[in-house]
């Protein structure tokens, strides 16, 4: 059985944003595919989630990661170092699920269970996302009908679920500071590792035309709301900007 307990109490609790990378595949074959972009030794975060002190790799940089999987969890997750927005990364979700040839999703919810945003992709390709900050009109693709109805908290959990994925809502600080783990009784960990580095991906110009070029959508077909990745972080930060201006 899945670990759920505590898990949903999280969802509900303010204040706490939830952003990763979740691909369906082993953290051994993630950290695998991750080595275009990931520099130093990988080290081992399992003694850290007992309460050991982390490792100081790269902490200078600022540019560190977390892969973990969780027992009886298919997915790995990775949570990057940085601000609320940094760890949903869809150009990562899109570039594993690719190379790895597996599913990937790009998840960001803030801790007030207003703003979500999410990219699903199989193989490389698109198959979902959707976009809604608070005082602006949703934007989806591929999202069914009775997702759309719900709430930020509901239609994230509704996701994972879909998903067959574990929501556990860490951050990369429960892996940084010694100790935030080890109250975590419902959470048990198979593989957690520390990535020194790992650099932002960079998408070439021949990249970009390969994927902005699509069909013209038919009369009955519905037209994408938006590109889909690229950009994701910067546009929720600014419409988040201008929604929250003068308060």
């Amino acid at each position: 059985m899945k670990v759920a307990s505590g898990v949903v109490n999280l969802l509900q609790a303010p204040g706490a944003d939830f952003s990763c990378v979740k691909v369906r595949a082993s953290a051994d074959l993630v950290l695998a595919g991750l080595a275009s972009w990931a520099y130093g030794v990988p080290r081992d975060l399992i003694p850290v989630t007992r309460g050991a002190p982390a490792p100081a790799d790269g902490r200078d940089l600022g540019r560190r990661a977390v892969l973990y999987k969780l027992e009886r969890d298919g997915w790995t997750t990775i949570l990057r170092e940085g601000d609320r927005f940094a760890s949903f990364d869809s150009l990562l979700a899109q570039s594993l699920s690719h190379s790895l040839g597996v599913r990937a999703v790009a998840l960001y919810i803030d801790g007030n269970g207003q703003d979500l945003a999410y990219d699903v992709f199989e193989k490389g390709d698109p198959v979902a996302s959707y976009l809604h900050v608070s005082g602006t009109a949703p934007e989806s693709r591929g999202v069914p009908p009775e997702v759309l109805r719900l709430d930020a908290p509901a239609h994230a959990r509704s996701v994972l679920a879909r998903e067959d994925a574990t929501n556990d809502r860490l951050a990369f600080r429960h892996f940084e500071l010694p100790g935030l783990l080890r109250g975590r009784w419902d959470l048990a960990f198979e593989r957690a590792i520390l990535v020194p580095e790992l650099v932002s991906l960079e998408e070439t110009s021949q990249e970009r035309r390969a994927r902005i070029k699509t069909k013209k959508p038919q009369e009955d077909e519905p037209r994408p709301s938006r590109e889909i990745p690229r950009g994701v972080q910067g546009l929720l930060a600014t419409i988040i900007a201008d929604t929250t201006r003068g308060i």
